[in-house]
């Protein structure tokens, strides 16, 4: 039922920022969370576990902070759910323009700070999409992008810079 609704919210508005606003609403209207559970396993590690799909993750503290550094580190998480997120909303939006995207690559660096305090200090992301676009199409996917509710959940003070490449790959 729901995805119905969805359909047809999709296809009364005018724009990708507009459905991303009444989904948003709806969402968060519904009360719909997740649960992780994360363990401390000892030498600066994590587990965690998506408790609705059992998908589980591990982190280790970064060599620079005391870290064995062996997998991604909880800041490095970051710096993936923004990618990824950036990259999901570009292919909703790719799906409802009828364009493909596959084979989309994201590049994202991430700088640390340390003043005042140790920190995300901001993320240099280049969006290499294999195919190029009219400039309205771009401009969708470009503005669904910078829709994340990841970006979104930043800090303000966190610095952002993007690019967007088409049809360079």
């Amino acid at each position: 039922m729901l995805k119905i609704f969805l359909q047809k919210a999709a296809a009364v508005c005018n724009s990708l920022l507009t459905f991303e606003i009444v989904l948003a609403y709806l969402i968060s209207s519904m009360g719909i969370s997740m649960e992780i559970d994360i363990w401390y396993e000892g030498d600066l590690s994590t587990r965690c576990v998506d408790r609705a799909t059992g998908t589980e993750i591990r982190t280790d503290a970064p060599k620079d902070n005391q870290g064995l550094g062996r997998m991604f580190s909880p800041t490095d998480l970051v710096a993936v759910a923004l990618g990824s997120c950036m990259l999901t909303l570009m292919g909703i939006a790719a799906n409802r323009l009828k364009v493909e995207i596959k084979g989309t690559k994201l590049t994202i660096q991430k700088q640390m700070q340390s003043v005042p305090v140790r920190r995300i200090g901001g993320f240099e992301v280049v969006v290499d999409c294999p195919y190029t676009f009219s400039s309205s199409i771009a401009q969708e996917l470009i503005r669904a992008a910078e829709g994340c509710p990841v970006k979104h959940s930043l800090h303000p003070d966190i610095q952002w810079k993007c690019q967007f490449l088409w049809g360079q790959l």
